[in-house]
Parts: structure tokens; sequence; C-alpha cells
């Protein structure tokens, strides 16, 4: 993404090029290098995917991560090389809108690439590492002025990226808390539920086993009374059947 925005952000800089009478077509080259650079990474994106759908997650970094490194090389170049291309012939105010505009790409890829902070490092020191080496050339006269200027932000944006790093780490962690916290209901859950079940059927068979032989001891204990002749034993017999009824 941020490839595709620097090739319409870029635009405007060859047009004011050849507005000023000088040769735009380095600057023209420059897109088109960028437009190349995009295609290749959103091609690298699509296999990635499938990789990553395919194959183990340590498989994957490790095919993919000195790829990213690369990448990251060669887009933070690239975004330093106008630079060099318009050095002796860009007026002070192109310089500064071209140095203006990389100091926010690159605080905005300090927030996105970030996450991996190997990959943003090799970008950072590549784009803005190589215009703090530009300044002197870009700005003879202001050199003592913006040199200190852009060694201040790059270590602002150094430290905001290792915010963002650190942040995007914890919300890592609380996702795999509470992914492990929502394991352990759901392995609550469906003991409680085996339990539960496991308690109903005992009960059946326990009720089930017991009913036979209490209905066969209701059955003698009629059979019992009906037979008796003896009034002693009324009494007990009738305690007997509540008993049996209980």
């Amino acid at each position: 993404y941020s490839a595709m925005v620097l090739m319409l952000v870029g635009l405007p800089f060859p047009i004011w090029y050849w507005q000023l009478g000088h040769d735009f077509r380095g600057l023209a080259l420059w897109l088109l290098g960028f437009a190349v650079y995009y295609l290749v990474v959103a091609g690298q994106y699509r296999v990635f995917l499938k990789a990553a759908s395919r194959e183990e997650a340590s498989a994957v970094v490790q095919w993919w991560l000195p790829r990213l490194h690369r990448l990251a090389i060669v887009y933070g170049f690239l975004l330093a090389l106008p630079i060099l291309l318009v050095y002796g012939t860009a007026p002070f105010e192109f310089l500064i809108l071209y140095f203006a505009t990389v100091a926010v790409i690159v605080a905005l890829n300090a927030t996105h690439q970030s996450r991996v902070m190997s990959v943003f490092l090799r970008y950072f020191v590549a784009s803005w590492g190589s215009c703090i080496a530009l300044v002197p050339l870009a700005f003879p006269s202001h050199w003592p002025v913006a040199l200190p200027l852009a060694l201040l932000y790059a270590h602002s944006i150094y430290r905001h990226s290792k915010i963002s790093h650190q942040f995007y780490l914890q919300h890592i962690v609380l996702e795999e808390k509470a992914g492990m916290l929502a394991a352990a209901n759901l392995r609550a859950k469906e003991e409680a539920e085996a339990a539960l079940q496991a308690k109903s059927q005992f009960l059946t068979t326990a009720s089930h086993d017991l009913r036979q032989p209490l209905h066969a001891l209701g059955f003698l204990s009629e059979s019992i009374v009906h037979r008796n002749r003896d009034p002693a034993l009324l009494p007990p017999l009738e305690d007997l059947r509540r008993s049996v009824r209980s």
C-alpha cells in the first residue's frame, strides 16, 4: 500500500521539475521503478498469502523474513534516490517539500512496519538514514540547522517505532490470553456438560435398578397383607406398606 501511495504522492515532483525547465526523465524513471517495485511487492504478497495458508508458521517466517528485509532496503533507497537525481539543480523549496514528504512516509511506516522491527529498521536506515547523509549536499547553506533536525526526527521516529512494536506485542499477548481463556472456558463447559450427563445417566440407571426390587417388595407385602389371618401382624404390615410406598 505504501509503495502504491508513493507513486501518486511522487507524481507532482517530476511535473514540477519539468516546469522548472530541467530534464525530468530521471524522476520519471524513478517513478517507473517504483511502479515495478509495487508490482513485485503485490505479486510477492499474493504468493505469501498462499504459503501462509499451507505451511507452518515457523517455515513461512524463515523463508519470507530475508525477502522482506531485502524489499525494505530497496524501498528505503528508492525513497531517497530523488535527492541525488536533482542534486545541484532543484531549488530549496523543491528539496524541502520532498524531505517533508519522505518524513511523513517514514512516520507512517514506523507504525505499519514496526510490527517486525528488523524489517522497519532496514527500511528506516535505507530511507531516512540516506536522507540524513544527503542533507549537506541538498542544503549546503543550511545543513548546520537541517542536519540536527533530521537527526532529532530520526530519534523521535525510532522511539515511536519501538512504542508501536511494544503495543503490537502486548496486543498479541492479550489475544493469546483471551484465546486461552476461551479455550479453558469451553473445556470447563464441556466437562460440566459431561458430568451432568453422567449424573443423569447414573440417576436414571439407579432409579430403574431400584424400582424393580421395590415393585417386587410392594407386590409381596400386598400379598402378605391379603393372606394374613393374624390380627397382631396388621400394624407392622401396614407400616411395611407405607414404607414401600414412601
